[in-house]
């Protein structure tokens, strides 16, 4: 292809193509876990309509990265009000949930061809919500005490419940910690001899006086217990829109991955932020359209969205939760990758409209195979800001779009 004038180079915005799971309900986001290639997810049933399955627990699996998911499955005989969360650990599949007198469960998946499980109790602990992680050799329980307070107990033999850990408070310098939702957990593997380093997010508060604000505590010495054994992160990128929508973490190769939603002018969306520094700061690493319907909670403890970051991958699994009115807290899934910063090559156009990272109504008059949230420098659709419009069609994911002004020289080559 050949073009005169000066070319301007932008990444579209992340326009997922939301996978609806029919038959898959829930009043939380999946939690996901990876193991030997093959991804897990696990959610608590609820049915608005009929009330079918509430309280019931289910897991699903893909062996295809999550472009494709296996049906449902029923965890046989166990029940929990809120969320459950999903850990590998040791080559097998765990599963923390809350039971409904607020005892702790752990249950692991023995034979997935049969959907076989056992379970132990975690004694004289009690909890409102949990997230698993394997941390430094043992597979350790994050939980929100009934007190709100935030507390964890491990074990390198977890089919075993007299071998957990009495509960240790999360501490550090301003006290022990509380969160009035649920937790996003997610551990960073040790170079070296160096130990694993394990990120808690939150919203903090209590129950009885819940909090908005998004917080970030992290330790490599898990175990100790003391007040200086945790350190508090700044997240300096809190939503712009409070709600009780949640938080999502995970890590990936370049650092960490958190999540939230958010409303951008009147629009639902999910972000996800990077640090590369244990969460003293934070850079945009993709934005994305909520599911059709999806509305933003204003109270509640339920999670709108979650994630992981896939293993030798830079795609990032998303699940959320269909909330809005008529759509039945439907399951969602997609897969993303990092949406790459604007780059101009040579000084922008006056006519050129400038990139959005996020969704509509910023779609005008042009063609709209380029993505939903594409901003056309020609505004009129007549092209006479002889700007030319040039990009991926949304169906083949995010894409590189670029912008021609033709009325400037000198002439260049664009490809053959």
């Amino acid at each position: 292809m050949n073009a005169v004038g000066a070319v301007y180079l932008f990444t579209s915005p992340n326009t997922p193509s939301w996978t609806n799971d029919v038959g898959g309900l829930s009043p939380s986001a999946p939690s996901f876990a990876e193991l030997n290639g093959v991804l897990y997810a696990a959610v608590v049933g609820d049915d608005t309509t009929t009330d079918t399955d509430d309280g019931l627990l289910f897991w699903n699996s893909s062996t295809d990265g999550g472009q494709t998911w296996s049906a449902w499955q029923q965890v046989p005989n166990y029940g929990s009000n809120q969320a459950p969360s999903l850990a590998a650990f040791n080559g097998d599949i765990y599963m923390g949930y809350v039971g409904t007198n607020s005892d702790i469960y752990i249950a692991s998946l023995t034979d997935a061809g049969t959907n076989s499980w056992t379970q132990v109790q975690v004694p004289n602990q009690e909890c409102q919500y949990i997230a698993l992680t394997s941390e430094n050799g043992e597979l350790a329980a994050y939980y929100v005490g009934t007190n709100s307070d935030l507390y964890r107990t491990a074990t390198s033999t977890p089919t075993s419940g007299s071998k957990w850990s009495n509960s240790q408070a999360i501490q550090y310098s301003r006290g022990t910690q509380t969160a009035s939702g649920n937790l996003a957990v997610t551990t960073v593997p040790g170079s070296g001899t160096s130990s694993d380093t394990t990120y808690i997010a939150y919203q903090g508060g209590k129950t009885s006086g819940p909090s908005d604000t998004l917080y970030l505590t992290y330790s490599s010495n898990q175990s100790n217990g003391s007040s200086d054994s945790w350190s508090e992160a700044s997240i300096n990128s809190q939503p712009a829109s409070p709600n009780r929508g949640g938080v999502s973490l995970s890590h990936n190769s370049t650092g960490l991955l958190l999540g939230y939603p958010d409303q951008v002018n009147d629009e639902l969306v999910y972000v996800v932020k990077q640090s590369t520094n244990s969460g003293s700061s934070w850079t945009p690493f993709t934005t994305l359209e909520a599911p059709t319907g999806s509305t933003l909670p204003s109270s509640g403890t339920n999670n709108s969205f979650s994630l992981l970051a896939l293993a030798n991958s830079n795609a990032v699994l998303v699940g959320a939760i269909n909330n809005g009115t008529s759509y039945n807290n439907s399951i969602n899934t997609t897969i993303v990758y990092e949406q790459l910063p604007s780059t101009s090559l040579s000084p922008k156009p006056a006519n050129a409209s400038s990139t959005y990272y996020g969704p509509n109504p910023w779609n005008v008059l042009g063609a709209s195979g380029f993505g939903s949230s594409l901003a056309f420098g020609d505004l009129t659709n007549s092209n006479t800001a002889s700007i030319l419009a040039v990009g991926a069609d949304q169906t083949g994911g995010s894409g590189a779009v670029y912008f021609i002004d033709t009325n400037s020289q000198p002439q260049s080559t664009l490809g053959g």
